[in-house]
């Protein structure tokens, strides 16, 4: 009545690398397209670039935000379109 064990542990061991090799690293290429990415390393020598940048990036109407350490993000998408604008 009961099966052994030992025959299924291989099998479970081999859909459980499938499932952490595709949960974590088969992103979609448009996933990474839509990540932000650094695009300038704001500290107080720098805050009239920032400033610049930022209403250049506004004007070209580029999405951005600002992580916790008040670093400018950019989309990895935009980014030519920033390097063109801002540069």
């Amino acid at each position: 009545m009961g099966y052994d064990i030992k025959v299924h542990k291989p099998l479970q061991k081999v859909l459980l690398l499938l499932f952490i090799l595709f949960s974590t690293g088969c992103q979609s290429p448009e996933a990474e397209k839509e990540r932000y990415i650094v695009w300038m390393e704001v500290s107080q020598q720098n805050q009239d670039l920032a400033v610049s940048a930022y209403k250049r990036l506004r004007e070209a109407n580029i999405e951005f935000k600002f992580d916790d350490e008040g670093n400018l993000l950019i989309k990895k998408s935009d980014s030519k379109k920033a390097v063109m604008c801002c540069s």
